[in-house]
């Protein structure tokens, strides 16, 4: 008598291997998503996070602080620095106060990304830079909007030129949203 023999078949094995790609081709959309949504997320966060950072260091320095894009583009990342001339560059500064100039220690912070792939707008047109002056206010009004595939997956960042900033989502103003994300 022939005792029963143990393992997969080749047939139990193809049809597991078939449910195995169908759960897989259902699940890569819903990931996509998620990197989507959490790339948008990270963006507005970063941003909001920066634009806090340089008003704060423009009423602690007593100077003008620019965010800048990173080689002139947004999606590449941002510069919070020291500009008091207006150049878009770091200033250089003092740090020793010994009247040494050290190049480039206006550069306070930087944030990058790598492939970035999120839609945005400016509300209020081209956004070279971010200025705040050193009363901790926006020189100019700033909105920048993250479209997302709803409004509850899409941000808004705002900086007012009496500083005050905000960072929400656009779940609760589906009109906002058709407005500026259609």
């Amino acid at each position: 008598m022939r005792k029963g023999r143990s393992g997969f078949t080749l047939i139990e094995l193809m049809v597991t291997l078939a449910v195995l790609a169908i759960a897989v081709g259902l699940a890569v959309p819903g990931f996509q998503a998620l990197f989507a949504n959490n790339q948008r997320a990270e963006f507005s966060r970063e941003l909001y996070v920066s634009l806090a950072q340089a008003r704060s260091e423009a009423v602690s320095r007593n100077s003008l602080i620019s965010v800048i894009p990173i080689d002139g583009d947004w999606l590449n990342g941002w510069q919070v620095i020291v500009d008091d001339n207006g150049d878009d560059a770091p200033d250089a500064l003092d740090l020793n106060a010994d009247g040494t100039l050290v190049a480039d220690a206006g550069l306070l912070s930087e944030v990058a990304f790598t492939h970035l792939n999120i839609e945005w707008i400016s509300e209020f047109g081209a956004l070279p830079r971010i200025r705040f002056n050193p009363g901790g206010r926006v020189i100019d009004a700033v909105g920048v909007i993250v479209c997302g595939s709803t409004p509850a997956n899409s941000r808004e960042v705002t900086a007012r030129p009496a500083g005050l900033l905000r960072l929400r989502d656009l779940g609760d103003d589906s009109a906002r949203y058709a407005s500026l994300c259609s």
